[in-house]
This record gives structure tokens, C-alpha cells and sequence, in this order.
């Protein structure tokens, strides 16, 4: 399920700096859902994690295998990100 920008709800959580959002991101990630969706701006859950500076999603987003060399619309890289 996605919203109009094409965000599921790993990116939504990943973003967040609420502390409960990482118990989201480990249940979403243990439901075995697709963790590399890009959104309509071209962007994964982990550039949202990465954008917010949230080391503990980043981490286990590196963990559940999700791509770093990802270019979003705007022709950014992932790890400009950081």
C-alpha cells in the first residue's frame, strides 16, 4: 500500500525520529515486504532514514539488503544523503 507520492510505510518510518519507529520498521522488515521501493520522487525508505539521521533505521535498512546506489529524480545520490 502507498500514498499518492508513492511512500509505503517503511518510508514514512524511516523518517521518523520517533523512538517507536524503529520497533515499525523492524516488524514491517519481519513481514518480509519489499524494503527497495522507490517513491515518486525516485527515493527509498533508506534516503529518508539517511536525509533525518536516523543511524538505528539506517542500520537495519543496510541489514535487510536495501541498495545505496540509488539516484532519486533530482539526480542525488543516496550517500549525499548523509
Amino acid at each position: 500500500m502507498m500514498d499518492l507520492n508513492g511512500r509505503t510505510a517503511l518510508h514514512v518510518a524511516a523518517q521518523s525520529t520517533n523512538p517507536n519507529s524503529e520497533f515499525v520498521v523492524d516488524y514491517l522488515l519481519s513481514m518480509n515486504i519489499n524494503a527497495q521501493v522507490i517513491d515518486k520522487t525516485g527515493r527509498t525508505a533508506l534516503h529518508y532514514a539517511a536525509r533525518n539521521g536516523v543511524s538505528s533505521i539506517i542500520y537495519k535498512l543496510l541489514n535487510a539488503g536495501i541498495e545505496v546506489d540509488v539516484q532519486d529524480k533530482y539526480s542525488t545520490m543516496l550517500l549525499a544523503s548523509f
